[in-house]
């Protein structure tokens, strides 16, 4: 009898795991399919839902980050984590070997309004809230009620990794590309696997910082640092490029895809 129980809620875990992915899986599906004007408040109502979902299958406010008690720990942490994130972007920004990682066609579009809406606005509240309390929050939560944290962890940094295929996928879409097929294929694959593992690296450092500060504002504050610092490196790169080569972008018109916005 003990066993058949044991058996029982080793199965109902699991099945809890699942659904969890699944939920995960088809909210990054559609939130990449929906207009720009809907990217905030669907990824708000997302991470709401997977916080709901979490509660539902037993997890407790701290298991998720959000003890209140640890909201200043959290603070300290989150900034400490922001001071070397804003150091190498700068770093990046002023080395010429290194401004070629900061060349973004939506940066570069970008004005000034559109510069503040995207650091002051739409990272943090629609990027790195949501992602953080989906990934970090619901999703680890229901992971560590059974798993080892670290493997909790790594799981998490994974499922972070692929929910940027799409994102990826319709930025090169929109970027274009400029040699034969099978080129652009094999350009396409590194790309995505690139952004992939470099993703999954910053969800496991993400949900260690989360583990490390008992809080989920923790990450939440380096993710949105590290969107917002790289996108404001990317802007100032444009700016410092030929005025030719800016204009140029923006007189092409904007694809369906660039007006969504990424998913990161």
């Amino acid at each position: 009898m003990v066993e058949h129980d044991v058996r029982s809620h080793v199965r109902r875990g699991a099945g809890n795991e699942v659904a969890a992915v699944l939920l995960t899986g088809a909210a990054n599906f559609i939130i990449n399919r929906l207009p720009r004007r809907a990217y905030v408040p669907a990824n708000l109502g997302a991470a709401s839902l997977m916080t709901w979902f979490a509660r539902r299958l037993g997890a407790t406010w701290s298991d998720m980050g959000l003890d209140p008690r640890r909201l200043r720990n959290g603070v300290r942490w989150g900034l400490a984590a922001s001071v070397p994130i804003a150091g190498t972007v700068a770093l990046g920004v002023a080395l010429p070997a290194a401004r070629r990682y900061f060349v973004d066609e939506r940066a570069a579009r970008a004005g000034h309004r559109e510069l503040v809406y995207q650091v002051l606005f739409r990272i943090p509240l629609g990027t790195a809230l949501p992602e953080e309390a989906m990934f970090r929050g619901g999703l680890l939560g229901i992971f560590e009620r059974r798993r080892p944290r670290r493997v909790a962890d790594a799981l998490s940094g994974l499922l972070f990794g692929l929910s940027h295929i799409l994102p990826t996928i319709d930025r090169l879409d929109n970027e274009g590309m400029t040699g034969s097929i099978e080129e652009d294929r094999r350009r396409g694959a590194v790309a995505v696997g690139g952004v992939i593992v470099a993703t999954m690296a910053a969800g496991y450092g993400f949900a260690w910082l989360r583990d490390r500060s008992g809080s989920l504002v923790a990450p939440v504050i380096a993710h949105a640092a590290l969107n917002g610092l790289a996108f404001l490196g990317a802007w100032a790169v444009a700016r410092s490029r030929s005025p030719r080569s800016i204009s140029s972008w923006s007189r092409q018109p904007e694809s369906e895809s660039s007006r969504r916005g990424p998913g990161t």
